[in-house]
């Protein structure tokens, strides 16, 4: 970000806090940003799928609008987003 003038600039400070069972449903993040995720107690579920799928491969995998909560979306996606060559869980 440094070489960035700074109207060019993603905000990029975030601080995210939740209960049990909270999260964010799958997406792509829209301003193509890095983070380091901290996880103080629990666990959490990630899934990273090829970056070349389409987006009507996406759409298909329920990624997109409206978000679906992470639990829903894995229960129903999960399988076959995990087959794709390339998925990686974690």
């Amino acid at each position: 970000f440094a070489r960035a003038n700074a109207d060019e600039r993603p905000p990029w400070r975030w601080l995210l806090l939740g209960g049990p069972r909270s999260g964010t449903g799958v997406h792509v993040d829209p301003l193509q940003t890095h983070a380091w995720v901290y996880l103080v107690q629990g666990l959490k579920r990630w899934i990273f799928l090829p970056s070349n799928l389409s987006p009507e491969k996406l759409g298909e995998l329920g990624v997109g609008e409206p978000q679906l909560p992470s639990a829903q979306w894995f229960a129903r996606y999960r399988d076959a987003a995990a087959a794709l060559p390339g998925a990686v869980e974690l």
